[in-house]
């Protein structure tokens, strides 16, 4: 066999979230390499390969299937069934002190056509989720919530909904395409940082910039290529994800109605991979842009007494996030892993940091921002389980807060949690969370709360 083949390998996903950010895809050519019989006979792992969405564990509650899991993987399959589940209280300060219990199930799958023995270079990614319960996030009287659980796909819906229906393809090495529906859940991405509430942080202020609550939705239909570029701070290649969908699509609608494409999202986003003094990190940035009409805050009090509202067409975020480790347990390969936001984290610690900004004038949040510590196995026999502690604060405009006296300048709060990796499929998470709101007559809030995930 000569020549070079096109090894198309996803890295986490077009996921363009909140912040309105593509986690990236990575394409590399490689040199083909003759394969053992051992790897030729190797295991498939149950349940990798996911483009984006929480990490799944390779020893599932549910084993093989007889062999059914495996099989299929080999052949270019692979399912994740997911549930997550969260009691949650509020013991002291905020609106009202109570305690809720709830989550979400996923159901995850993706098709890989060079697995499968097609063609190289395609996926095609699926998810259906369901919430369940009640979430503490209304007692806490936080912004905008202290459950991101809660939040997805919409706050209060417990209906199953497609969340994810993507087809990818690369056509170079450097070149990938993709189309379809596809979440914003895990843009922004971050090593250290993101998990959509079901791993790391519960707190979606330090998963996201919560300035692109408001520009971004949850679901989007569009299209979006990635080009891997040039990296002028290491031969690890850097990525440019860009985005052009439809924000008008509700969770549970195909969004395919006569109103398509009538408002526009664009999105854009440049990961570089970096390692300072041999320890790896990357740098992130981003900007999106909803073309909708949005209301003017500048002249609130003007349009409550002449009642004509007045609009701006467009409204956009930028925001830069980073995660750089600090320290790694010898022995590990920080050359394939530790850079992006869909691997486990490496045995050790890091830092990591986000920061948003948006026009005033038409998003009520001006700047967020979040700076934490967060790490996997640092205490001995205790590999996998992981923890991480932030402080976030973010701005409220002074149009909104100038007209509406009730409300703080600004909110904050601190996060820290403990993950207990109990067994592969069995993660249990106390997580602590004081949080300052944002309506000024209410009290700051102390949360307490026990997450289980649990992987089938």
């Amino acid at each position: 066999m000569h020549g070079r083949k096109l090894a198309c390998r996803p890295r986490a996903v077009l996921s363009l979230i909140t912040a309105g950010v593509l986690s990236t895809l990575e394409c590399q050519a490689q040199e083909p390499v003759a394969e053992t019989q051992a790897e030729a006979e190797a295991p498939s792992p149950l349940g990798s390969g996911l483009l984006s969405g929480p990490r799944w564990s390779p020893q599932p509650l549910t084993g093989d299937w007889f062999g059914a899991r495996t099989w299929l993987a080999d052949r270019g399959l692979t399912f994740g069934i997911n549930v997550v589940n969260t009691t949650q209280g509020v013991v002291e300060g905020g609106a009202d002190e109570d305690w809720d219990n709830g989550g979400s199930v996923y159901l995850e799958s993706q098709f890989n056509s060079d697995r499968a023995g097609l063609w190289p270079g395609g996926f095609l990614d699926f998810r259906v989720e369901r919430q369940y319960g009640d979430f503490v996030s209304q007692e806490a009287g936080s912004f905008p919530a202290v459950n991101y659980v809660g939040l997805l796909p919409e706050p209060d819906d417990d209906s199953f909904v497609v969340s994810k229906f993507m087809a990818t393809q690369f056509v170079t090495d450097w070149l990938g395409f993709f189309a379809g529906r596809f979440d914003t859940a895990d843009g922004d991405t971050n090593n250290l940082a993101s998990g959509r509430g079901r791993t790391g942080f519960l707190n979606p202020q330090v998963a996201f910039s919560a300035n692109s609550v408001v520009t971004t939705p949850y679901v989007l239909n569009g299209v979006g290529s990635i080009v891997i570029t040039p990296n002028p701070f290491m031969d690890r290649p850097a990525s440019l994800s860009l985005v052009f969908a439809d924000p008008q699509v509700d969770p549970n609608d195909s969004g395919l109605d006569g109103d398509f494409f009538d408002e526009q999202y664009y999105a854009l986003e440049w990961r570089v991979p970096v390692k300072p003094f041999g320890l790896p990190g990357s740098q992130n940035f981003s900007f999106n842009y909803n073309t909708k009409e949005f209301l003017r805050l500048d002249n609130l009090t003007e349009q409550f007494i002449t009642r004509e509202k007045s609009s701006d067409s467009g409204a956009g975020v930028f925001a830069y996030n980073f995660h750089q480790y600090v320290y790694v347990e010898p022995g590990q390969d920080t050359n394939a892993i530790g850079y992006d936001a869909d691997q486990e984290r490496l045995q050790g610690v890091g830092v990591f940091g986000r920061v948003g900004y948006s026009n005033g004038d038409v998003n009520p949040i001006e700047w967020s921002f979040a700076l934490g510590l967060a790490g996997r196995g640092v205490i001995p026999s205790r590999d996998d389980d992981t923890f991480g502690l932030a402080p976030y604060f973010g701005r409220i405009s002074r149009n909104v807060t100038d007209i509406a006296n009730a409300l703080n300048d600004n909110y904050w709060g601190f996060e820290a949690y403990y993950n207990v990796a109990v067994t592969p499929w069995l993660h249990l998470t106390p997580d602590f969370q004081m949080t300052k709101p944002i309506v000024k007559q209410t009290d700051n809030a102390y949360t307490l709360a026990l997450r289980t995930k649990v992987d089938f």
